[in-house]
């Protein structure tokens, strides 16, 4: 585990999962259009010794139309699960911040890494980021 964090989770959530959880946010029909592009992924959940999580999302989707979809749905997840929101948006990435959150959404060809985190360190979220197996590999279709 990273130092100082303790893992909670380490599993693959899969199509209906994630279909499940956009749906909880979004209107059902656009849930299953984005879950339906899923192709692979693996989540962390990790806790620090303050009891912040910090959560891991590292996809693959089926082509980049796929990843752009998901990509813009866990964004607007987002914004209807914290409250306040501030983003800082570019092409390929999000960055949602507010009292006590830092969320982190980057894009790279059919690879989404999403990450929610209760700490606001950026350094902790450019570690995490270069850990990351599915959205640092090369994957192109």
């Amino acid at each position: 585990a990273k130092e100082g964090f303790k893992k909670i989770l380490s599993d693959r959530l899969g199509e209906l999962t994630f279909y499940i959880i956009l749906a909880k946010y979004l209107d059902d029909t656009l849930a299953k259009t984005i879950a339906a592009g899923w192709g692979n992924d693996y989540c962390y959940l990790y806790e620090s010794k303050e009891q912040k999580a910090i959560l891991i999302m590292d996809t693959i989707w089926d082509s980049t139309s796929d990843a752009e979809e998901f990509f813009k749905g866990i964004k607007a997840l987002c914004d209807k699960k914290y409250s306040q929101l501030n983003w800082q948006t570019n092409k390929d990435f999000f960055i949602g911040e507010n009292a006590n959150n830092l969320i982190y959404i980057s894009r790279k060809s059919n690879s989404v890494a999403v990450i929610e985190s209760e700490i606001k360190d950026y350094n902790i979220i450019k570690k995490i980021l270069e850990t990351l197996s599915l959205y640092y590999k090369d994957n192109q279709n």
